[in-house]
């Protein structure tokens, strides 16, 4: 699960970087949050066995309707960002699964 949570958090993370705003300690501040963050948000649905199980769980979605992620905004909180600062796109959606790592 790890290798799949650092490949997305990896993927966030050039979003925030192409800001240019940012010191890197607090890049590296905000992913070591946000992968803690995921880890613990992901480990009750997470089957290796059954990768389609648990995917809505796992799915970290942006959009009209879903502005703001949770687990994105905590960790751009932990780390003295406001989660607007992390300059997402508007429609963005992210799967995190067994072996996986997609995007939209």
């Amino acid at each position: 699960m790890k290798e799949e949570v650092l490949a997305a958090v990896m993927f966030l993370i050039r979003f925030i970087e192409k800001s240019e705003t940012f010191p890197r300690n607090q890049i590296e501040n905000f992913k070591t949050h946000l992968t803690a963050l995921l880890m613990k948000r992901f480990e009750k649905h997470w089957f290796p066995e059954l990768p389609a199980r648990g995917q809505g769980y796992r799915c970290i979605r942006v959009n009209g309707l879903t502005p703001v992620d949770q687990s994105l905004e905590q960790a751009a909180s932990k780390c003295g960002l406001s989660y607007n600062d992390l300059s997402l796109p508007t429609e963005l959606t992210v799967w995190v699964d067994p072996s996986e790592v997609c995007y939209r």
